[in-house]
Protein backbone atom coordinates (compact mmCIF):
# COMPACT_ATOMS: atom_id res chain seq x y z
CA UNK A 1 0.00 0.00 0.00
CA UNK A 2 1.50 3.33 -0.49
CA UNK A 3 2.72 5.37 2.25
CA UNK A 4 1.59 8.61 1.29
CA UNK A 5 -2.37 6.91 1.00
CA UNK A 6 -2.11 5.28 4.44
CA UNK A 7 -1.35 8.71 6.33
CA UNK A 8 -3.72 10.23 4.61
CA UNK A 9 -6.15 8.32 5.76
CA UNK A 10 -4.25 8.40 9.47
CA UNK A 11 -4.58 12.42 9.07
CA UNK A 12 -8.13 12.13 8.58
CA UNK A 13 -8.97 9.50 11.77
CA UNK A 14 -6.90 11.53 13.31
CA UNK A 15 -9.23 14.77 12.50
CA UNK A 16 -12.29 13.08 13.06
CA UNK A 17 -11.23 11.32 16.64
CA UNK A 18 -9.97 15.11 17.80
CA UNK A 19 -13.08 16.53 17.12
CA UNK A 20 -14.82 14.11 19.17
CA UNK A 21 -13.03 14.74 21.78
CA UNK A 22 -13.12 18.29 21.77
CA UNK A 23 -16.58 17.38 21.80
CA UNK A 24 -16.64 15.20 24.70
CA UNK A 25 -14.18 17.58 26.44
CA UNK A 26 -16.77 20.22 26.49
CA UNK A 27 -19.59 17.99 27.63
CA UNK A 28 -17.28 16.64 30.36
CA UNK A 29 -16.37 20.42 31.15
CA UNK A 30 -20.38 21.32 31.31
CA UNK A 31 -21.40 18.03 33.37
CA UNK A 32 -23.62 16.93 30.45
CA UNK A 33 -23.37 13.24 31.32
CA UNK A 34 -26.13 12.26 28.44
CA UNK A 35 -23.87 13.80 25.83
CA UNK A 36 -20.75 11.99 27.44
CA UNK A 37 -22.15 8.94 27.24
CA UNK A 38 -23.78 9.30 23.60
CA UNK A 39 -20.64 9.88 22.00
CA UNK A 40 -18.89 7.16 24.06
CA UNK A 41 -19.79 4.39 21.41
CA UNK A 42 -18.49 6.56 18.83
CA UNK A 43 -15.26 7.15 20.55
CA UNK A 44 -14.62 3.74 21.09
CA UNK A 45 -14.81 2.62 17.10
CA UNK A 46 -12.64 5.65 16.26
CA UNK A 47 -10.38 4.78 18.65
CA UNK A 48 -10.19 1.32 17.11
CA UNK A 49 -9.99 2.70 13.85
CA UNK A 50 -6.89 5.01 14.87
CA UNK A 51 -5.23 2.42 16.04
CA UNK A 52 -5.00 0.07 13.56
CA UNK A 53 -4.05 3.28 11.44
CA UNK A 54 -1.04 4.13 13.50
CA UNK A 55 0.00 0.31 13.45
CA UNK A 56 -0.31 0.32 9.35
CA UNK A 57 1.60 3.25 9.12
CA UNK A 58 4.40 2.38 11.45
CA UNK A 59 4.29 -1.02 9.94
CA UNK A 60 6.02 0.97 6.97
CA UNK A 61 8.11 3.27 9.35
CA UNK A 62 10.96 3.17 6.95
CA UNK A 63 8.89 4.98 4.11
CA UNK A 64 7.53 8.02 6.40
CA UNK A 65 10.93 9.61 5.21
CA UNK A 66 9.61 9.93 1.69
CA UNK A 67 6.73 12.03 2.49
CA UNK A 68 6.25 15.41 1.45
CA UNK A 69 7.37 17.52 3.67
CA UNK A 70 3.96 19.47 4.12
CA UNK A 71 2.15 16.31 4.83
CA UNK A 72 4.66 15.45 7.51
CA UNK A 73 3.56 18.91 9.08
CA UNK A 74 0.29 17.76 8.74
CA UNK A 75 0.40 14.46 10.48
CA UNK A 76 2.35 16.30 13.25
CA UNK A 77 0.18 19.01 13.83
CA UNK A 78 -2.54 16.86 14.05
CA UNK A 79 -1.20 14.62 15.95
CA UNK A 80 0.38 16.71 18.82
CA UNK A 81 -3.57 17.97 18.68
CA UNK A 82 -5.12 14.90 19.52
CA UNK A 83 -2.43 13.42 21.89
CA UNK A 84 -2.93 17.31 24.33
CA UNK A 85 -6.91 16.72 23.66
CA UNK A 86 -6.18 12.74 24.61
CA UNK A 87 -4.53 14.26 27.78
CA UNK A 88 -7.22 16.69 28.42
CA UNK A 89 -10.12 13.97 28.24
CA UNK A 90 -8.54 11.67 31.15
CA UNK A 91 -8.32 14.81 33.42
CA UNK A 92 -11.54 15.30 32.24
CA UNK A 93 -12.69 11.89 32.92
CA UNK A 94 -10.65 11.10 36.08
CA UNK A 95 -12.77 14.47 37.61
CA UNK A 96 -16.01 13.30 36.28
CA UNK A 97 -15.03 9.43 38.30
CA UNK A 98 -14.50 11.41 41.60
CA UNK A 99 -16.97 13.92 41.49
CA UNK A 100 -19.51 10.53 41.10
CA UNK A 101 -17.80 9.29 43.73
CA UNK A 102 -18.09 11.73 46.32
CA UNK A 103 -21.65 12.09 45.42
CA UNK A 104 -22.29 8.35 46.08
CA UNK A 105 -20.62 8.88 48.98
CA UNK A 106 -22.93 11.77 50.40
CA UNK A 107 -26.26 9.60 49.75
CA UNK A 108 -24.62 6.85 51.46
CA UNK A 109 -23.99 9.15 54.28
CA UNK A 110 -27.32 10.46 54.10
CA UNK A 111 -29.17 7.31 54.03
CA UNK A 112 -27.12 5.83 56.79
CA UNK A 113 -27.59 8.91 59.11
CA UNK A 114 -31.60 8.98 57.79
CA UNK A 115 -31.89 5.17 59.17
CA UNK A 116 -30.12 5.70 62.38
CA UNK A 117 -33.26 8.42 63.09
CA UNK A 118 -35.52 6.21 62.13
CA UNK A 119 -38.60 6.04 64.95
CA UNK A 120 -39.02 2.26 66.56
CA UNK A 121 -41.11 1.59 69.51
CA UNK A 122 -39.78 0.75 72.99
CA UNK A 123 -39.78 -1.88 75.15
CA UNK A 124 -42.21 -0.29 76.74
CA UNK A 125 -44.79 0.15 73.67
CA UNK A 126 -44.07 3.81 73.64
CA UNK A 127 -42.29 5.64 70.45
CA UNK A 128 -38.34 6.26 70.48
CA UNK A 129 -35.89 7.36 68.61
CA UNK A 130 -33.01 5.60 69.60
CA UNK A 131 -31.13 4.41 66.62
CA UNK A 132 -29.86 0.87 66.29
CA UNK A 133 -31.84 -1.12 69.24
CA UNK A 134 -30.83 -4.08 70.22
CA UNK A 135 -33.88 -6.85 69.02
CA UNK A 136 -35.61 -8.09 71.80
CA UNK A 137 -35.41 -11.25 73.15
CA UNK A 138 -38.83 -13.37 72.97
CA UNK A 139 -39.08 -16.26 74.59
CA UNK A 140 -39.51 -19.65 72.38
CA UNK A 141 -42.82 -21.03 72.42
CA UNK A 142 -44.42 -23.69 71.17
CA UNK A 143 -48.28 -24.31 70.56
CA UNK A 144 -49.69 -28.30 71.58
CA UNK A 145 -51.62 -29.01 68.47
CA UNK A 146 -53.04 -32.09 70.12
CA UNK A 147 -56.44 -31.30 71.26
Amino acid sequence: MDITKQVNELIDITTRLADLLKRENQALRNHDTQEANALLSEKNSLTEVYEEHVEAVMSHSEHLNKLEPKLKESLSTIGEKAKNLIEENAVLLRAAIVANERVMEMVAEALSQARKKITTYSKDGTLGTAPHREPVQTPAMTVDQTL
